[in-house]
């Protein structure tokens, strides 16, 4: 005598096998967003480091040259570029003009730069 089940055969596919094309084209397009993701940030963004050092006496120098502070703006202006990040390391004498170190950060932050405080204190 053959073994024969009582359990109806189920006219549907189980809701797991179901859904399994749409979880595969799920997984298939989450793969490819990677991967666009992925290329799109590869290439990591150059970077251009500016010193702007600022002397006793108040004055600015960008990679060690006199610049005016009226022509400070337009120096930095030319050094950023489209696809390229300006980094500004702004080092301060302590005796310089508090006004003067704040007028430097606003104009960096004019010309799109990003901005470090470089210490040069002796403890």
């Amino acid at each position: 005598m053959p073994l024969t089940s009582n359990v109806r055969r189920q006219k549907y596919l189980p809701m797991n096998k179901r859904t399994r094309p749409h979880l595969s084209l799920l997984v298939r397009t989450s793969l490819f967003a990677a991967c666009l993701v992925v290329q799109a940030c590869g290439e990591p963004t150059p970077i251009d480091i500016v010193k702007l050092e600022i002397t006793e006496a108040s004055l600015y120098k960008v990679d060690g040259q006199p610049v005016a502070k009226e022509l400070l703006l337009e120096r930095l202006r030319t050094r950023k570029k489209v696809d390229q990040t300006l980094l500004l390391h702004i080092v301060a004498s302590p005796s310089a003009n508090a006004e003067v170190v704040i007028y430097a950060t606003k104009v960096a932050g004019e010309a799109g730069a990003s901005v470090a405080f470089v210490g040069n204190e002796k403890f």
